[in-house]
């Protein structure tokens, strides 16, 4: 059964490269958001490499984010070219240590078909395979998460030394993907440091284990402390965290979370999950937990206390809480509904499980296609599935701003506060950088002019062209970017009759709203 399993395993991973390429190759899709910025500072490290080694570690140096992630594309763009197809293609090698690393901890929980049926039901959540094809730590921090777990119950108790220091040098690899990393297991460790046997190697070797866990990520953080504005925008972050909310803030907003997790139409969002699987996996970790009570199994509490106790430490944590940091989470409850199915297989026919499982995954991304009022088809899903176009109007508004031999720069002003405005920014800086249309683009809308420390007199005097987009859309900013937004609104009308009107232009993307962008261009001086 393990051979046969391991073959389907294999021809399983073949079938997957095919697609993600395939999708790949139609999807054209503009990077948004972090996908941006993930695939900004990648070109970033391979053009400074390039140039001057001493300029690259420069660059690591002075993003607060780990690199690790960001790197890994960085020789593929030798020989295949600067594109996100590149950078989404190499997340193909997390997708298959995610695979690996959930059969195994699903064999070692149950059985080798148990194992299989673990991966297909995690292949069947379209958060992974959206997340998969996207610029984006997400699947990579994912199958490190899960091989962490696999390690750490491998290491019974941390008195397998070898186990306990491949589980640090994973860990480490997490860190270096991104600090969220320490979320997702610091509770299964915690649970195992409680049970460590008295007089046994199991100390020393977690000792070690710490050591090392403690030195690496160290040494990053202190070349990131020594960069004067990666030091600056650290303790800023870490400031805003400290002061985000008090303890009744805090409880309310646990109370808030929970009640929204709850209700089908938002828990499904959260865990980028069809309904379907939503249900089952919400009866599946109660059932874990009667059966945690009853017997005690200590692989399967550990398993738990990854989904359940990661999820309210990420419901406290200050930053909002996305579908996208819930995506770690998924397959712990591919385990938890394998352990479920495990029990009822011993009652009933295990091919017809299996069938069973492989009908429900493909159903569930019939359910997500067919369905535009469910609410996980958004951008992360449906449009990383089922490839969409890329935005209307881009190439005209590219066209438009295109100078000869000139850096083109552009100054943002929107109507409000409106989450599409920094959406529209990323494709347009991502367009401009991919048709090569100047040496150097410069954008520098409202979060810049926040974290830069920028009057808005100075967006208005560099500025060749001015973006005003109009939106109906407001979502709730801190006060402090409204008063900024409100200046620079302010100041670029008494300063209007230094631009001339050149065009208003309609862009929509799927799941967003309408904005229009009235596009003014400086009056040569």
């Amino acid at each position: 059964m393990e051979k046969k399993s391991v073959i389907f395993l294999a021809v399983l991973i073949v079938v997957i490269a095919i697609l993600h390429f395939i999708f790949l190759k139609q999807d054209e899709l503009y990077p948004v958001h972090d996908e941006y910025r993930s695939f900004s500072a990648s070109i970033q490290y391979f053009h400074a490499l390039k140039s001057d080694p001493s300029d690259f570690f420069k660059k690591i140096r002075s993003n607060v984010i780990p690199p690790l992630q960001r790197l890994l594309p960085v020789p593929f763009y030798v020989l295949f070219g600067e594109n996100t197809d590149v950078m989404a293609g190499v997340n193909f090698l997390w997708v298959i240590m995610l695979v690996i690393s959930t059969y195994l901890l699903g064999r070692k929980l149950l059985t080798p078909i148990y194992g299989l049926i673990a991966v297909i039901i995690l292949l069947g959540f379209p958060g992974i395979i959206g997340f998969s094809r996207a610029c984006h730590h997400s699947v990579a921090l994912t199958a490190v998460v899960v091989l962490s777990h696999y390690l750490l119950i491998s290491s019974r108790f941390f008195e397998d030394k070898k186990y306990t220091l491949f589980w640090a040098i994973i860990n480490i690899i997490g860190f270096l993907i991104h600090p969220y990393f320490i979320f997702f297991v610091i509770p299964g460790v915690f649970f195992y440091i409680l049970n460590i046997k008295r007089s046994s190697p199991a100390y020393r070797n977690f000792f070690i284990a710490c050591l090392l866990m403690i030195i690496i990520p160290a040494i990053w953080c202190l070349a990131v402390l020594i960069d004067k504005p990666a030091r600056e925008l650290f303790f800023s972050y870490l400031s805003r965290c400290v002061q985000s909310e008090n303890l009744g803030s805090q409880f309310s907003k646990f109370i808030y979370e929970i009640k929204t997790f709850l209700i089908p139409y938002y828990g499904v969002l959260y865990l980028q999950i069809s309904t379907c699987y939503y249900w089952v996996g919400l009866i599946s970790i109660l059932y874990a937990f009667m059966e945690i009570i009853r017997f005690k199994k200590k692989e399967l509490i550990c398993i738990f206390l990854w989904v359940v106790i990661s999820f309210f430490i990420l419901i406290f944590h200050p930053a909002v809480l996305l579908p996208k940091h819930t995506i770690p989470l998924l397959p712990g409850v591919a385990i938890l509904i394998t352990y479920a199915i495990g029990k009822v297989g011993e009652k009933v026919n295990i091919k017809f499980l299996f069938i069973l499982t492989c009908s429900l995954s493909i159903v569930s991304f019939v359910e997500l296609k067919h369905s535009k009022s469910n609410p996980v088809s958004n951008y992360f899903i449906i449009g990383k599935v089922f490839p969409m176009s890329k935005i209307r109007n881009v190439d005209e508004i590219i066209n438009i701003v295109r100078e000869k031999d000139k850096a083109v720069e552009i100054g943002v002003v929107p109507d409000n506060l409106c989450d599409v405005n920094p959406f529209i920014i990323d494709v347009i800086k991502y367009a401009c950088a991919m048709k090569k249309i100047s040496s150097r683009v410069q954008f520098e809308d409202l979060l810049s002019l926040v974290d830069n420390a920028m009057l808005p007199s100075d967006i208005i005097d560099k500025s060749d062209f001015i973006f005003y987009i109009e939106s109906d859309f407001e979502s709730d900013f801190p006060g402090y970017r409204k008063e900024h937004l409100l200046a620079l609104q302010d100041e670029f009308k008494k300063r209007l009759g230094e631009f001339i009107f050149i065009k208003e232009i309609t862009m929509d993307y799927e799941t967003y709203r309408l904005c229009k962008i009235k596009i003014f261009k400086r009056i040569k001086r």
